[in-house]
């Protein structure tokens, strides 16, 4: 009676004797419809629920030869209480003369599935990491091709052009992969802002639009655009709506095959901002509708990997789109059939939404006394010749102390610093720079891989002014130096 999982005595000819609360509690049944009766005939109305041949043959001759079995994993339906799996554990004693088995019962079924789920996200994250590394590597054999061509010498201009334009496209690419890897990580720990004001979806929907035009130029589609005259405003977070739609137009391009048509259509319905966006590419199987907004979760690919992808983009999606109090939804006929997702929001109606400042020309540069700091030996030299190039007095250090012996000697009006040092962090060399008559004033840039939202403030917290994530946008470093010389 004190063992926790059900225990059956029974007699030589497998009636049972007796049975412990465990048994009656688990299988739903009663005493006296289960005492006395054969084991294979115990069950709700005379159902004959272990007339198991395997279970018999242990029962019947193994048991007998070798007087005990364990660990004997019998998977049935039973009437009462559903499919499950059991652990059969028996031993066969000798008691006043008679012959008894005392047979035990472990229900396995949830630790099963559970370890059956444990095998499965292992096996899915293996398949994540090997295409990480196929997708990481991906960008960098273009980028070298592009390098060569560039260091040939024997190059035309056009050849040059376009050599910078794939190491630029690639860089982009590698850029956003990380950038969604990164923000995967702070949706599932929950650290992810998203600031909410009136935005236009329309206006989101063009940027989204100007931002993949290269996939679908590259590969010929027929991109239609259906978007109402007037705005749709929503409310919600500009850069986040654009990387919802964006994420969902390179899906579209990415798996609709060469001279294909991709619709995006937005529209306001009820008191919902409709957008859709449909294509005639590979579709996607029945099967794997339910889950194609799970994380890592992908179709079947062949070992080129033409489309890329980890996995994560449309799990993105969704969890952008639920930030934003909206639903994303996909439909398909099936493989070959191709594919419409539709996004909804919540519409604000009578709002006004907020302006977005056109992009900024480049003003020439105005000469400036800047200090790059960084301890990769590669990186500071190549911004420092890219700062060079662009007319500015640029100094150079490779650790902390170097760095503040430099700014006491060069006085710079700007400093580029990497947090990441070897010697003092960056937080620890701004917060002593910010001490000196020859730096409290300079504008003090922090150059980092850190993104993270803490890391931010970390920034800021020691002094620095802005705070830019590596691998570097030279159009925004030349912007916040231009702004620092009209101040």
């Amino acid at each position: 009676e004190t063992v926790r999982e059900p225990l059956l005595v029974l007699d030589g000819d497998l009636r049972v004797l007796n049975a412990n609360r465990a048994f009656y509690t688990m299988f739903k049944t009663t005493p006296a419809a289960t005492e006395h009766c054969l084991l294979y005939e115990l069950g709700e109305s005379g159902n004959r629920n272990w007339d198991i041949p395997t279970l018999r043959r242990q029962l019947d001759e193994v048991l007998p030869q070798s007087s005990a079995f364990a660990d004997f994993e019998v998977t049935h339906v039973f009437p009462s209480i559903g499919e499950k799996t059991m652990l059969l554990n028996a031993i066969r004693l000798a008691w006043a003369g008679h012959a008894l088995i005392l047979l035990a019962m472990e229900d396995v079924t949830e630790r099963l599935a559970a370890s059956d789920a444990l095998k499965q996200a292992d096996r899915r994250k293996d398949e994540f990491l090997a295409m990480l590394a196929h997708e990481l590597r991906g960008p960098l054999a273009p980028i070298r091709n592009a390098l060569e061509i560039w260091r040939g010498g024997n190059a035309s201009e056009a050849a040059l052009r376009h050599a910078q334009a794939i190491i630029d496209r690639q860089l982009r690419k590698e850029t956003r992969l990380v950038d969604d890897l990164l923000d995967m990580s702070r949706i599932t720990s929950d650290t992810i802002a998203v600031k909410k004001e009136p935005v236009d979806l329309v206006l989101i929907a063009r940027q989204a639009v100007e931002s993949t035009r290269h996939l679908f130029d590259a590969r010929r589609h027929e991109l239609t655009l259906n978007l109402p005259s007037a705005g749709v405003i929503v409310e919600g977070d500009a850069t986040r709506l654009e990387q919802i739609v964006s994420n969902l137009l390179s899906n579209a391009a990415k798996y609709t095959k060469r001279n294909g048509r991709i619709a995006l259509k937005l529209e306001p319905q009820g008191q919902e901002a409709v957008l859709t966006i449909v294509d005639d590419g590979i579709g996607i199987a029945p099967e794997l509708l339910p889950v194609i907004f799970d994380l890592f979760t992908q179709g079947e690919r062949s070992m080129d990997r033409t489309q890329g992808g980890l996995g994560i983009g449309l799990s993105l999606v969704r969890r952008l789109t639920q930030m934003h109090g909206g639903s994303v939804t996909v439909a398909s006929k099936g493989l070959t059939h191709g594919s419409t997702f539709t996004l909804r929001f919540p519409l604000l109606i009578g709002a006004v939404p907020v302006a977005v400042p056109p992009p900024q020309r480049n003003a020439p540069a105005t000469r400036r006394r800047i200090l790059v700091v960084d301890d990769n030996v590669d990186s500071t030299e190549s911004l420092t010749l890219l700062l060079q190039l662009e007319g500015h007095d640029v100094r150079a250090a490779l650790d902390g102390h170097t760095a503040i012996a430099a700014a006491m000697a060069f006085h710079p009006q700007v400093v580029l610093l990497d947090i990441g040092l070897p010697d003092m962090d960056g937080l620890e060399v701004a917060r002593h720079l910010r001490t000196l008559s020859e730096t409290k004033h300079s504008l003090m840039i922090a150059l980092t891989g850190y993104a993270q939202p803490e890391d931010r403030q970390h920034s800021l917290d020691a002094g620095f002014d802005h705070h830019v994530v590596k691998p570097l946008d030279f159009e925004r470093l030349r912007a916040l130096i231009a702004i620092s010389a009209e101040a």
